[in-house]
């Protein structure tokens, strides 16, 4: 019973820390927990915060850039981080 409390307890702290979902799995399969409490971690994880947070920081990263390139090297920033090109491109408004 306390290793269930402890692993939710872990679950929650990175699922705070803003990673993609490819990126949580990763590091939930790191701790080896049970794929039945990965599973469910990842079926009610939304990685709008983490897509944010990463975008906030390409944008300073990028930020001395010309615009047509500096668009393309946060596109692949965020792509290289996990995160989904659908949802990249819907956020950068490249559609």
């Amino acid at each position: 019973k306390d290793k269930l409390i402890d692993d939710y307890k872990l679950i929650r702290q990175l699922k705070s820390q803003g990673y993609s979902y490819l990126q949580l799995q990763d590091k939930l399969k790191h701790y080896q927990l049970d794929n039945d409490v990965i599973d469910n971690a990842l079926s009610t994880y939304d990685e709008t915060y983490g897509l944010k947070k990463e975008f906030s920081k390409a944008i300073k990263k990028y930020s001395k850039e010309t615009y047509p390139k500096r668009n393309e090297r946060i596109y692949r920033y965020l792509v290289s981080k996990g995160f989904s090109e659908d949802k990249v491109s819907s956020l950068m408004g490249l559609y």
